[in-house]
């Protein structure tokens, strides 16, 4: 092989959009360029630190309650594989942006996992099994086929893992809708969370301004998607917002086998009822004068006087 041909292959992927010859001195930038390079990929990290937190209180207090409760857990999943994958597209396009939000996600994501199966019933527990295990598998045999079976920085090593990670990516923002039936049947947002929904739209707003400003249609696109599923859930909170949920954190009492983590599970909507008995009801029923304890004791007295 020629060293034409060896520099030709080695630079097959020279025009990538994160390539240092598509850098841009910040002293030549004009202010969309500061902004979709420079700004929009800090604001969007910080924004996705908010979000991967975001739902931290909900999975907090369903472990206090040893109850899931209406907690869907397949957003989760679906970020959990969405950033191992972008964490490998980082690595590989050199978009160095890219790989310590999604490092800090895998983490936060599977420590979600292991908070939600430590008090889920044991079916919920196998279906969790099943998807992170089907879910991390592909993405890491993906991952290693991409690398190692494909030439480095080409496009045909690129082009598989951008279409898979968009995947993800675009199934993270449609799973919280993957509960829009019941959400219509029942008009209540209790089985979305508005933290979570805020986040993920501000986030692909963000994320989407880095790819448009890098040309890379592999982020702007699923982002794109993102502000619209995010935007249908928006519009869900703002047409059912009277009915979130009945109870707090959306965590229905004893909807999970697991009991409490102190004492016996109790139903509070059973002790609320005992609350409002009126207090003469609670307590013990006075005796008749026809009763044999007042009658003996009656009895008793006239013997002996």
């Amino acid at each position: 092989m020629t060293d034409q041909t060896l520099s030709s292959s080695s630079s097959s992927y020279s025009d990538s959009p994160y390539d240092s010859s598509h850098q841009i001195d910040p002293d030549q930038m004009v202010s969309h360029q500061v902004f979709t390079r420079i700004v929009a990929p800090t604001l969007g990290s910080i924004l996705s630190t908010i979000l991967f937190f975001a739902q931290y209180k909900s999975f907090r207090d369903a472990q206090v309650l040893g109850s899931t409760g209406k907690i869907n857990i397949l957003p989760i999943l679906m970020l959990h594989t969405n950033c191992v994958l972008w964490t490998a597209y980082g690595f590989i396009l050199g978009a160095y942006a890219l790989i310590p939000i999604n490092i800090l996600g895998v983490l936060v994501t599977t420590f979600y996992c292991f908070l939600f199966y430590s008090v889920s019933s044991p079916k919920q527990r196998k279906q969790l099994e099943i998807i992170l295990f089907v879910n991390d598998t592909i993405a890491m045999c993906w991952i290693g086929f991409v690398t190692y079976a494909l030439p480095p920085l080409n496009v045909k090593q690129v082009v598989p893992l951008g279409v898979v990670a968009n995947i993800y990516n675009i199934a993270f923002y449609a799973a919280p809708l993957t509960t829009i039936y019941s959400i219509l049947l029942e008009k209540s947002t209790a089985s979305l969370s508005f933290p979570l929904t805020i986040m993920s739209f501000a986030c692909a707003v963000f994320w989407g301004c880095f790819g448009i400003g890098h040309g890379d249609p592999f982020v702007y696109i699923p982002n794109g998607l993102g502000v619209l599923f995010s935007g249908i859930q928006i519009i869900l909170f703002a047409v059912f917002w009277k009915n979130k949920g009945e109870n707090k954190h959306n965590l229905p009492h004893n909807s999970s086998s697991t009991p409490l983590p102190y004492g016996p599970q109790v139903d509070e909507d059973d002790f609320e009822a005992t609350l409002d008995v009126p207090p003469s009801s609670l307590s013990p029923p006075s005796p008749s004068p026809s009763s044999p304890s007042v009658r003996s004791k009656t009895d008793v007295a006239l013997q002996s006087a």
